[in-house]
């Protein structure tokens, strides 16, 4: 069941905090609710839960998220984008590394070195054939690309865990934006603030253009880059997407508009991301503790995880920190259980930031959605 279309929604609030929808969570101060008339069409998000119920929700919530996901169309391919700008990091990382070990080997051995001033006779006699022939220096850079695939190893693991989940935060918006549609028969924060004359085809398709085209001129002048101006790679990746939304002014507007989004959310954001990093440092000494620590950090580590994944459905409905916390620590040990159960499917190399990263997003809105929301609503 939908809201009635001759109900109006209410604007977000210029001043002052939303008064969220006990089910959707969007601002509906008059019941019921205009976006999904407290009856939502998806059944999972019926009914009440209970503290068992809750734990329930936070155990399911990453495999809802997945199910939700792939079944929803026209939200897979919003992952191309920020799959070819994490590509695109990850070679440039790559690059980098490979000029300074590279250039740390080609001082290994000196083009001139005379051995018998410096060690006995018979070293320098050993030692002077295979430096001769270059073979040292061979094998120092056989090791040194080993070095390489090591660190390239770690910096995929970084890249894809960390840098996907940041510049994938506008296109799990759009899936998010998809999968609130199928629930609540259209997406509430369409008729709250998107711009009008949205089209989300052309959109995503010069999205796709713009990250093609800005890695690759990232790419092909990245050999000329050196020391500072290596910071122009951000700018030189985004130009031919700003360059797309001048020629197309529709896309532009969208371009413009997620951006301002994205901005006014940064501030919640980075507070939640600070309380969740001060959360993991208050819990390492918890860790040493015998037996019981690893297991307590581990629930610790999962509920200041469970900030990060529930920011974007609190950044669609414009909650603030204060509410953001409020909500968490309602539900603290089902959101501990839920993070932790995130986080230790993270580690998976490229499977868990590819899959679990947006699954884990759309997990924590069903959640959100899910649990109760009283307390934001009526303070109690």
């Amino acid at each position: 069941m939908t809201a009635p279309d001759s109900q109006q929604p209410a604007a977000l609030p210029a001043r002052g905090k939303p008064v969220p929808c006990r089910r959707c969570g969007y601002h509906a101060p008059a019941e019921p609710c205009p976006h999904c008339g407290g009856e939502p069409r998806e059944p999972s998000l019926a009914g009440e839960t209970g503290p068992v119920g809750g734990l329930a929700a936070g155990a399911s919530a990453l495999f809802r998220g997945a199910g939700f996901l792939l079944s929803t169309p026209g939200t897979k391919r919003w992952l191309i984008p920020p799959m070819l700008l994490t590509v695109l990091a990850f070679a440039v990382a790559t690059i980098l590394i490979w000029r300074w070990i590279d250039g740390v080997l080609s001082g290994v051995v000196p083009e001139e070195v005379d051995l018998h001033n410096h060690l006995p006779g018979w070293l320098a006699s050993v030692l002077e054939w295979p430096i001769r022939r270059g073979l040292v220096l061979l094998a120092a850079q056989g090791l040194g690309l080993l070095g390489v695939l090591f660190v390239a190893a770690l910096v995929w693991w970084f890249a894809f865990s960390l840098l996907f989940e940041t510049v994938a935060g506008p296109f799990l918006d759009e899936i998010h934006g998809r999968i609130e549609a199928r629930w609540f028969g259209e997406d509430p924060r369409n008729r709250l603030e998107r711009p009008e004359g949205n089209d989300a085809r052309l959109n995503l398709r010069a999205s796709i253009l713009g990250a093609l085209v800005g890695a690759a001129c990232a790419l092909a002048l990245l050999p000329r880059l050196h020391g500072w101006s290596l910071l122009l790679l951000p700018l030189i990746a985004a130009a031919p997407a700003v360059a797309i939304g001048l020629a197309r002014p529709r896309y532009g507007r969208w371009l413009f508009w997620v951006a301002s989004v994205e901005l006014r959310a940064l501030r919640a954001s980075l507070l939640g991301l600070t309380v969740s990093g001060v959360l993991l440092v208050l819990f390492l000494p918890v860790y040493l503790v015998p037996l019981i620590g690893p297991y307590v950090y581990a629930v610790g580590a999962g509920f200041a995880t469970s900030i990060t994944l529930l920011d974007l459905p609190f950044s669609r409905r414009g909650l603030g920190l204060r509410a953001r916390l409020d909500f968490l620590g309602r539900h603290a040990a089902t959101m501990a259980l839920y993070g932790l159960i995130c986080g230790l499917l993270f580690g998976v190399p490229f499977l868990g930031p590819v899959v679990v990263v947006p699954s884990a997003s759309v997990g924590g809105l069903w959640l959100f959605c899910r649990l109760d929301k009283r307390l934001l609503r009526d303070g109690r």
